[in-house]
């Protein structure tokens, strides 16, 4: 990376007003995480060139990754005045107006990504996500009913779809997805947490220590996973082993108490 980094700078002493070197140029720093230096080349590289699309969703990423949110979302919105139909640019635009917590305007984002891209299972996943968030589960069903017919294994989806059957009071159904997505991955995190929240809601507390175990397992620097594992304890009267993980979590963090 030093190496490509001298060469496109030996390219700008030899042709400075070339949008695409100052692009590629911040493309390696954007890789080496020096984004300070990749939004200096990126606004350059739009100087020399307003109508380099690309640029304005790079200089829009590296916004958010320096959670500087505002000025993504200008860089994107910019970037769409140039050529609406870039579905790479809409979604980055929901993902940010997401964090912003712009779930109607992420939504539309969302949904012009997927008409630009037929089928775009990463953006199906978040419209779904960011309609059960306004609380409108029937419409983010069917999303991600949807992506399981493009790809029937899609960990995200089942587990989004567990949420989904949940807050409709579909509870077996829940259950069904979470377990479908950990059998595609036994160590995704969200499934595991989430199957074991349904299981105890249900009142198989047994089956709930297991899964809050293994969250233990995967994570176990997790204060959370340690406590939702001594409430299982609690609920089976296993109370010795409970107290035991509660004052693990008392020496890490005294406020639980």
């Amino acid at each position: 990376h030093p190496e490509a980094i001298a060469a496109f700078r030996q390219a700008l002493e030899l042709a400075p007003g070339r949008a695409d070197i100052h692009y590629n140029l911040a493309n390696v720093y954007k890789t080496l995480g020096q984004d300070a230096q990749a939004v200096e080349s990126l606004r350059r590289s739009l100087e020399l060139d307003p109508g380099f699309v690309p640029a304005y969703n790079n200089l829009g990423t590296v916004y958010e990754r320096l959670e500087r949110y505002d000025e993504a979302i200008t860089a994107y919105r910019r970037g769409l005045e140039r050529d609406f139909n870039q579905p790479n640019l809409h979604y980055n635009l929901g993902i940010a107006l997401q964090k912003q917590g712009d779930l109607r305007e992420a939504q539309s984002q969302f949904e012009q990504a997927i008409k630009a891209r037929p089928g775009w299972v990463e953006a199906m996943n978040n419209l779904g996500v960011v309609l059960q968030r306004q609380g409108r589960h029937q419409e983010a069903l069917q999303v991600f009913q949807r992506i399981l017919k493009i790809d029937p294994a899609n960990l995200q989806a089942h587990n989004n779809l567990g949420v989904t059957c949940a807050a409709l009071d579909m509870g077996d159904r829940a259950v069904e997805h979470y377990r479908a997505a950990l059998a595609a991955d036994p160590s995704y995190f969200p499934a595991v947490s989430n199957l074991g929240s349904a299981l105890e809601a249900r009142g198989h507390y047994s089956e709930a220590l297991a899964e809050f175990s293994r969250l233990v397992e995967l994570d176990p620097a997790n204060l959370d996973a340690r406590f939702r594992l001594a409430n299982a304890y609690s609920f089976l009267e296993r109370y010795q082993e409970a107290a035991a993980l509660l004052q693990e979590i008392l020496a890490v963090e005294p406020e639980h108490a």
